[in-house]
């Protein structure tokens, strides 16, 4: 309590603790003799705050669960992560019949919402296809499927499926009683963004310019320029924000955006004015990548560099579209031949 910063830490944790008390008064001696869940809103807390709070419940004389919702660990003793993922995505074929209706989550959230837009819209083989395409195109994610049923008011629900292509303009309008970033999904991808160090912003949106997950050494190659120094933190901390995911356990490691997320970091790399420059360091990385590869496709090594570049064949597809609308042409004829 010597400094500052520790006295402001305790008034915090106190003030944390008297709206807890404020809140859940009556509550509390009953959890305490019974046991009980706390739930708490992680993103609306200090961490003093919470540790405080943490150090007061474990003195209740029954065993307490704290259940806090947050976007990055809080790294204190105790602590167990369960990552909440998109709810799973029916594919093209697995959607029939009404018999193959059931299972999916993300199938019964859209008609939920849908059926409170229009009284009369049913899922049912008819509809269960169009609505399949919206969960495939908005990454499964509940809140893009809420936004998405509210666009029904506009929209035929086929037509709503083919403008998803481009979901982040049209997931706008949610309810007026919630939280700015639960209203649209470019808000609540940016309120996660708004809370990385700049230069950790920087190197997310450079990662937008990559297609189908890249390597850490691609992203290295590509995004390690100033602000950006330590790419491998960077990485750290997209992936602890849930920006970022790890999908693969072979070497070498990659990591993937959802493309509701890829394409929001697209956009704002596209307003930064670096896109250019990040553009034409993503081409070069791939151009090397093909002629690295070229002469190990007749040597032992041919099966693992194929599916190295099968793994990159997003990212191969971009940087040809790339070199034809920048005029690179030379460079885009270079790599197609190699391809």
């Amino acid at each position: 309590l010597s400094t500052a910063g520790g006295v402001i830490g305790l008034v915090l944790g106190i003030v944390a603790i008297r709206a807890l008390l404020t809140i859940n008064t009556a509550g509390l001696p009953r959890i305490g003799e019974e046991g009980g869940l706390v739930g708490l809103d992680w993103r609306g807390l200090l961490f003093t705050g919470v540790v405080a709070i943490g150090v007061f419940v474990s003195a209740a004389s029954a065993v307490v669960w704290l259940a806090l919702k947050y976007t990055v660990g809080i790294r204190i003793s105790g602590e167990q992560e369960y990552p909440l993922t998109p709810l799973p995505v029916p594919d093209d074929t697995s959607v029939r019949d009404a018999d193959d209706l059931a299972g999916f989550d993300v199938l019964a959230l859209f008609a939920d919402r849908a059926a409170a837009i229009d009284p009369n819209f049913q899922l049912s083989a008819d509809t269960a296809p169009s609505v399949a395409e919206v969960a495939a195109r908005v990454d499964g994610l509940p809140l893009a499927m809420e936004l998405a049923a509210a666009r029904l008011r506009l929209f035929p629900l086929q037509e709503l499926a083919g403008r998803l292509e481009h979901a982040l303009p049209v997931l706008t309008g949610g309810p007026a009683d919630r939280p700015g970033r639960q209203r649209t999904l470019r808000d609540a991808i940016g309120w996660s963004d708004a809370l990385l160090d700049p230069a950790t912003r920087v190197l997310f949106r450079r990662l937008g310019v990559f297609r189908g997950g890249v390597t850490l050494d691609a992203a290295e190659a590509v995004a390690a320029v100033p602000p950006v120094d330590d790419v491998e933190a960077g990485i750290s901390t997209l992936v602890e924000a849930s920006l970022l995911r790890r999908t693969d356990h072979n070497a070498p490691t990659r990591f993937t955006m959802l493309e509701t997320i890829r394409a929001y970091a697209a956009e704002r790399l596209s307003g930064s004015g670096e896109y250019a420059d990040v553009a034409r360091r993503h081409a070069e990385h791939f151009a090397g990548l093909l002629d690295r590869a070229e002469p190990e496709l007749s040597r032992a090594r041919q099966v693992r560099w194929l599916r190295r570049l099968d793994a990159d064949n997003a990212n191969l597809v971009a940087t040809l579209r790339w070199t034809m609308e920048s005029g690179e042409t030379d460079l885009g004829l270079t790599m197609a031949g190699r391809m």
